[in-house]
């Protein structure tokens, strides 16, 4: 049986790996700005810009001009602020492949998901909406108000007429604790993560806590006025004729003490301790 050929690349393993490595990083670092994009989008959203059903003449309020105008028009009518969850996600997952790490099961999160915000669409529509709100689906965008139309005739069909708003606010409730759920699995976040989080919050807490105690123990210190603050120590006026290497060197001359007041053995002078002779010789007489 004839061998197959050796595979011939054009570059080392090693340059392949580092290559798929920068590719990686660099989808997550696109990913991520196409997100902050929408979402300064949305929050610069105004219903008097133009977009596909309305006409304005005057000047476009979003940030990113007619097509953000246009964008955040549609998004807002079809999920109202559910479409919030799928952008926070894919931002987190744009994150993930930034510093290098893949998001697993990608295909299972993304269905969870697109289940998940229509859940939570769903949710917010039995949610009142304020007064100034000016999507009219509510909360939940159209998205969520067809949802809960199809959702109580599903419970009139079933003969579950009595008490339906109560019954159909408790399952639109349920299904958005079941969304919120979803969702915290398809963004890859685990529950040690919210523990690592709030550490992390504290301990920038504790340190902004000693900063502002240690700025406030400077600031009570400082004099209020020039008054009151130290004055330097003045210094000896040293001689202009003192040389540049002897200024400020301190010299200390030897003190001579009385003869008579020094102990006898010093008054003679150190002893001397003379060698001892050898056996057998006799010592010379000292003078």
């Amino acid at each position: 049986m004839a061998k197959s050929p050796a595979r011939v690349t054009l570059l080392p393993p090693a340059a392949v790996v580092a290559l798929k490595a920068a590719s990686v990083r660099t989808l997550g670092a696109l990913i991520v700005l196409a997100c902050t994009a929408v979402a300064a989008a949305l929050i610069t959203y105004s219903p008097s810009d133009p977009s596909l059903n309305t006409a304005s003449p005057g000047p476009i309020a979003n940030a990113l001009n007619l097509p953000g105008a246009v964008l955040a028009d549609v998004l807002l009518q079809g999920g109202g602020l559910a479409v919030a969850a799928p952008l926070l996600v894919v931002t987190l997952w744009g994150m993930r492949l930034l510093t290098g790490r893949a998001v697993p099961s990608l295909w299972s999160r993304t269905l969870v998901l697109l289940a998940g915000t229509l859940a939570l669409a769903l949710a917010l529509g039995g949610l009142p909406a304020p007064a100034d709100w000016s999507i009219g689906g509510g909360l939940g965008g159209f998205a969520g108000l067809l949802l809960r139309e199809r959702l109580a005739i599903g419970l009139a069909l079933a003969g579950l007429e009595e008490g339906q708003a109560v019954l159909l606010d408790t399952t639109t409730m349920g299904l958005g604790a079941l969304a919120l759920l979803g969702l915290q699995w398809a963004a890859v976040i685990a529950w040690h993560d919210y523990a690592a989080t709030l550490r992390s919050i504290a301990r920038v807490g504790t340190t902004l806590a000693g900063a502002v105690a240690g700025l406030r123990r400077r600031l009570l210190k400082t004099p209020s006025s020039p008054e009151q603050a130290p004055q330097p120590a003045a210094r000896a006026a040293v001689p202009a004729s003192t040389p540049a290497r002897t200024r400020g060197v301190v010299r200390r001359e030897p003190q001579l003490l009385p003869l008579d007041t020094l102990p006898p053995t010093d008054r003679e002078g150190p002893a001397i301790i003379a060698p001892r002779p050898p056996p057998g010789r006799t010592p010379p007489p000292r003078p």
